[in-house]
């Protein structure tokens, strides 16, 4: 099974609390040298761990990537819409490139743990 980008679209990540007030910063300078604090790390942590747990272990897809050998690749979406193609100032900065190491760990993540958390997780 061959995955050619956008197996999800994180794109509500951006409806996130925390990236609400981030993208809500007036001034450009002020946006680009914000930290990326504990508080986006929770969110953005828990939103992509939930959106790759929920949707990969839907039954029908969880048996078929336990049972057929698989290869993805991942595209903008997987991460949020249009990644990758912002100005590089905006792309390197840290609110953008620490979101995609929790985007990493999810995927990583999400099919091994996934199977302990099960019963505490509840869907809005």
């Amino acid at each position: 099974m061959v995955g050619g980008g956008d197996q999800l679209y994180n794109d509500d990540v951006w409806n996130l609390p925390s990236m609400v007030q981030w993208l809500s910063i007036p001034e450009k300078a002020s946006r680009l040298n914000y930290p990326f604090t504990q508080e986006m790390a929770d969110q953005v942590e828990w939103f992509y761990f939930t959106m790759y747990a929920k949707h990969w272990s839907q039954p029908l897809f969880a048996d078929a990537l336990a049972s057929i050998p698989h290869a993805m690749t991942w595209d903008d979406h997987d991460i949020f819409d249009g990644w990758g193609s912002y100005p590089t100032e905006l792309q390197f900065c840290s609110v953008f490139q620490v979101r995609v190491v929790w985007a990493v760990w999810a995927v990583l993540a999400a099919p091994v743990v996934w199977a302990g958390w099960a019963a505490w997780v509840e869907w809005a």
